[in-house]
């Protein structure tokens, strides 16, 4: 056991830093989407929320749109249990990016548009999630969208 928490302590120091704490580590918007769903995954809201926003910042700093912790769960809700592969963009301007993800839930996988912004300050945001896209969470799986067994 002794051999996993040393490397586990390591990769965490590593992984500590100097980006700010609503910024993704290399700041992209590939970067952005992976560290909202590693957020998801965590089931952390505060980080959801410091990585959604608008290109007026993240909401967890602007504390906008209203209510913009009950859009959070719900997005954790929609989203909680999947993992995510990007797939390509999908469009690309200067200030706004939006990506293909496969989302793979248990053993469903949806095409998923993620779109970021890029804020005042030049950092990337997730600003939108096509959640219709992702599926009732507890619903079954539509044939089409179900993953073949290994």
């Amino acid at each position: 056991m002794r051999i996993l928490i040393v490397p586990m302590v390591a990769l965490a120091a590593a992984c500590g830093g100097s980006a700010p704490a609503n910024v993704a580590p290399d700041g992209g918007p590939a970067s952005v989407v992976a560290a909202f769903m590693e957020a998801v995954a965590d089931s952390n809201m505060t980080r959801m929320a410091e990585l959604w926003g608008t290109s007026q910042g993240s909401a967890a700093v602007t504390g906008n749109p209203e209510g913009y912790e009950r859009r959070i769960q719900i997005m954790h809700a929609f989203l909680t249990g999947s993992t995510a592969q990007i797939l390509t963009t999908l469009e690309r301007n200067d200030d706004r990016v939006v990506l293909a993800v496969n989302l793979t839930r248990s053993s469903c996988r949806r095409q998923v548009s993620f779109t970021t912004v890029r804020t005042r300050s030049g950092e990337w945001l997730v600003n939108a999630i096509d959640l219709a896209a992702a599926g009732t969470p507890g619903q079954p799986c539509a044939t089409e969208n179900r993953v073949p067994p290994s």
